[in-house]
């Protein structure tokens, strides 16, 4: 291991445990109701106090509780969007690979069709024509990370389908499904292993960027992307709320970012 990598694991296992550990404690306890608003003038865009550490947003909402509880929304459509894109691509990527010809022509160039579409923009045609809500900004994100997964599953899959011991499984008359997912895909998974953390820091910073220009995650859910756009319109009143919301933002995409490269650069 070397230590450079080492240094960013480390400093990426912390950020990200830290990260998650919010997340826990978000699903039983918020210091207040993340989504009761306050009537009283005097309530809302507070300055960070002892009652309220980051202070209030501008419906009087603690927004300490607001960045806990969007934590796991957050979380959960990062998540699942990198589950369905990361089965999708290596089930297309070892079809590809292991059929070639025509079969793997076909899907590559789909593949390339999707790439060049920029990301974020093929997600919002794609979430305004699904109609808004968490189903189609997960579908919508799920399709853009497709690829990637499909080029390293395919890439992983040719550089050992003429290894030795998966020749051996073929001579002993193992299924192909036996040789990709027995034989192939554990020597493949540390490559995804670590696709798979930076795929989360992308999806959630697109999950926010699409919040953030309203087509995410929609109210009374809490969006860290939704937050920060609601921060902008009082940022010379209240601007310790988008500090506090971007600074949020940042620090867990770049604790993901560190443990994938860290995970990256541990690899032969």
């Amino acid at each position: 291991m070397r230590p450079k990598a080492n240094g960013k694991l480390k400093v990426g296992i912390a950020m990200t445990g830290f990260i998650a550990l919010l997340m826990i404690a978000s699903f039983f306890y918020t210091p207040y109701d993340p989504y009761a608003m306050s009537m009283d003038l005097a309530d809302k865009l507070q300055l960070p106090s002892s009652a309220h550490w980051l202070g209030t947003d501008n419906f009087g909402r603690d927004i300490l509780s607001r960045l806990m509880a969007g934590i796991k929304h957050t979380m959960l459509t990062a998540a699942s969007t990198v589950a369905i894109s990361l089965a999708i691509g290596v089930f297309l990527g070892f079809v590809a690979g292991y059929i070639g010809k025509a079969v793997d022509e076909a899907i590559m160039r789909l593949m390339d069709a999707i790439s060049a579409f920029p990301g974020i923009l093929l997600a919002l045609v794609l979430v305004a024509v699904l109609k808004q809500g968490p189903q189609a900004i997960i579908l919508a994100l799920s399709i853009l990370f497709v690829p990637s997964f499909t080029r390293i599953s395919r890439g992983g899959l040719l550089q050992l389908k003429s290894a030795d011991f998966v020749k051996s499984a073929e001579v002993f008359g193992a299924s192909r499904l036996r040789i990709i997912f027995f034989h192939m895909l554990p020597n493949i998974y540390p490559t995804l292993l670590s696709s798979i953390v930076l795929g989360l820091s992308s999806a959630i910073m697109s999950e926010s960027s699409m919040s953030y220009l309203g087509l995410g995650l929609q109210p009374p859910i809490p969006s860290w992307g939704r937050m920060l756009g609601e921060a902008q319109a009082v940022l010379l009143i209240a601007p310790w709320y988008a500090a506090v919301t971007g600074l949020a933002i940042v620090f867990c995409v770049m604790g993901l970012n560190l443990l994938g490269e860290g995970i990256r650069e541990m690899l032969p």
